[in-house]
C-alpha cells in the first residue's frame, strides 16, 4: 500500500465521482472479482488515453499560439461517462459505479494497480499525473 488506509467514507473519498449520480434506495454495491475489476480498469485507462490523445491532436490542429489544454475532462467524470456508455440503462450504470467503488475499496490495500486507479479516481493524483501515467503505459504496451 502506497499510503495509509483512508478511513473516510467512499462518498467523501470519491466525491467528484459520486456527484455524477444519485443512489436509488435499495441499491447495494457488489464486489467485482479482481479479474473483472482489472479488466474494467484497463478498459477505462485505454478509453481515457484514446480520448485525451484525440483531444490533444485536435487541439494541435486548432491552436497556433502554442497553448494546448492537457485534459478533456476530469478522471472521475470521464469514468462515470464511460460506465454510462458501457451500461446504457440508468439502473445498470449506477450499479456499475457502486460496484466499481466497492471493489476498489475492497482490493486496493493488497493490489497496487487498483490502488493507483483509486488515486486517480479520487484525484489524489492530478490530471497531469494521469496523462503521464497513461503515456508511459502506452509506450510500454
Amino acid at each position: 500500500m502506497l499510503h495509509g488506509p483512508d478511513k473516510s467514507s467512499p462518498r467523501k473519498r470519491y466525491a467528484k465521482f459520486f456527484e455524477q449520480f444519485s443512489v436509488p434506495r435499495g441499491v447495494r454495491p457488489k464486489h467485482l472479482s479482481l479479474h473483472a475489476l482489472n479488466l474494467w480498469i484497463e478498459q477505462i485507462y485505454s478509453a481515457k488515453f484514446h480520448c485525451d490523445s484525440n483531444h490533444f491532436k485536435a487541439s494541435l490542429n486548432e491552436k497556433s499560439n502554442g497553448e494546448i489544454p492537457l485534459e478533456s475532462s476530469s478522471f472521475p467524470i470521464f469514468t462515470f461517462e464511460f460506465l454510462k456508455q458501457k451500461f446504457k440503462a440508468p439502473k445498470q450504470h449506477t450499479q456499475a459505479a457502486l460496484d466499481l467503488i466497492s471493489s476498489i475499496d475492497y482490493f486496493q490495500s493488497n493490489n497496487p494497480e487498483v490502488e493507483i486507479f483509486g488515486f486517480f479516481l479520487n484525484e489524489t493524483c492530478d490530471s497531469k499525473d494521469l496523462i503521464f501515467f497513461l503515456y508511459i503505459r502506452s509506450v510500454l504496451e
